[in-house]
């Protein structure tokens, strides 16, 4: 692969996790008795994964034995 087909396919990476933000459900705090202060942004857990699944493509240090969806799974 040469240098522009290596950033076409890194550059594909971010297109999607803009993609999972965009798309992602936020949360309307008004049907709740208490609101949390602005430092809260509360998303729907399939759309969370979702981003957490497209972060892990673009990172890349990689410390960890496993992959981030074995992680996501092993802590629900």
């Amino acid at each position: 692969m040469d240098e522009k087909e290596l950033l076409i396919k890194e550059l594909s990476k971010y297109k999607s996790l803009a993609s999972a933000v965009i798309d992602a459900e936020f949360w309307d705090y008004s049907v709740y008795e208490e609101l949390p202060d602005d430092s809260w942004v509360a998303i729907d857990r399939k759309d969370y994964d979702r981003i957490m699944q497209c972060i892990h493509q673009i990172d890349q240090i990689k410390p960890w034995k496993s992959s981030m969806e074995k992680r996501l799974e092993h802590y629900r």
